[in-house]
């Protein structure tokens, strides 16, 4: 009997499913989560999921044990953006709450139906198209988002870049500063906050890419700031046809004042 309590007595505890929410990014997989008590410090993270800052995440928790099974949604309700996957409108116009500004090579910016690898949320997604000869910078622009001096912002989307030539192509994610609510990209009042940037193959890939901050807390809005944009940034080289896709894109305020 004796050996039965033993038994009894070494039998681990019941596994917990827990809510929490994304605060630090450590690196590719480990973050800090609050819980709403406390804060889980160095949480693992399973490979397939890419943490955002201020996901809302389950965890799996067994004793001491625990790790971060992913995101309960693609967009949180707490996005900021008004038409962050380009529901609002349909295949074949402008992306509403959006502006693009083209450099270079002409470039035809659209909302279309997902199709191929698919959507990252919804049906649709906003698709990018080269025209002209030459290279090609497009950059799409949020609407004006308010903001105080030392706030804590970021800014995450999907990205798929498809150039056909050997100069491949190359993505970013901004956030970019003004003094009123008028002003447009690229007559910022300080320079842009890179979230992140990405290089792809020559000859284009058909899969998505999360661009997103890494490592951090957090943007700290710059000083004399009053609004944000989100500017999201597509380089086509001098490739007619090439093509650029961005779904799912997240803006949240992380921190107040």
């Amino acid at each position: 009997m004796a050996g039965i309590a033993e038994t009894l007595d070494s039998a681990p505890e019941p596994a917990r499913l827990r809510t929490g929410r994304v605060t630090k990014l450590l690196g590719a997989s480990q973050v800090v989560v609050d819980i709403g008590r406390s804060e889980l410090v160095d949480m693992p993270c399973l490979t397939q999921y890419e943490p955002i800052l201020g996901d809302i995440v389950q965890i799996i928790q067994q004793g001491s044990v625990q790790v971060v099974l992913g995101r309960t949604s693609p967009i949180a309700g707490d996005n900021v953006l008004t038409n962050p996957s380009f529901e609002l409108d349909s295949p074949g116009s402008p992306p509403s709450y959006w502006t693009p500004v083209i450099s270079g090579a002409s470039s035809n910016v659209k909302v279309d139906l997902a199709s191929g690898w698919g959507s990252i949320t919804g049906t649709k997604w906003l698709e990018i198209n080269q025209q002209g000869a030459g290279e090609s910078v497009v950059y799409v622009v949020s609407e004006a988002i308010p903001v105080l001096p030392g706030e804590l912002w970021t800014a995450a989307g999907w990205v798929v870049n498809s150039p056909l030539t050997l100069d491949g192509g190359f993505s970013e994610i901004y956030l970019s500063w003004y003094k009123d609510p008028t002003s447009m990209y690229p007559s910022t009042a300080v320079g842009d906050t890179v979230m992140q940037g990405v290089v792809f193959p020559p000859g284009g890939t058909c899969s998505w890419f999360l661009l997103r901050q890494l490592i951090g807390e957090g943007a700290v809005v710059p000083d004399g700031v009053a609004y944000m944009r989100v500017v999201l940034v597509s380089y086509l080289a001098d490739d007619l046809g090439a093509s650029a896709y961005w779904d799912g894109i997240v803006c949240r305020k992380l921190r107040g004042v």
